[in-house]
């Protein structure tokens, strides 16, 4: 089992994605950066020995993280719309076929070959 996880090429599993699961993907790569520079950002600003503008940075933070919030809350809704697009395609495991797949089923939890075991 430990050389099925050594064996996963990331490559193959992003041209696996469909155009939806790769943008959303994107998406939440931009979310993370965005919330990681903007907190960097408040960190810096609230702990800057600047005390004049004090009052109107913290007004500016605010409205900053609010906004933050809302994207966040955003891409909350976003993953619940994406998950739904893509429950539809988690019933397809072996493919389209009408007849059972005992077969396959059968394959999947016979133990394996001694070959397979000795490397």
């Amino acid at each position: 089992m430990l050389k099925l996880i050594a064996d996963l090429d990331l490559g193959s599993v992003w041209f696996s994605l469909s155009v939806a699961n790769k943008s959303f993907l994107l998406y939440i790569c931009g979310v993370a950066v965005y919330t990681l520079s903007l907190c960097l950002y408040v960190f810096v600003s609230l702990y800057s020995d600047d005390s004049n503008r004090a009052e109107n940075s913290l007004d500016k933070l605010k409205r900053r993280l609010a906004n933050l919030r809302q994207l966040h809350l955003f891409t909350l809704y976003l993953f619940g719309f994406y998950t739904m697009i893509s429950i539809s395609n988690a019933f397809v495991t072996f493919g389209d076929s009408k007849t059972w797949p005992i077969g396959q089923y059968i394959r999947g939890i016979s133990p394996p070959r001694l070959a397979e075991t000795a490397e």
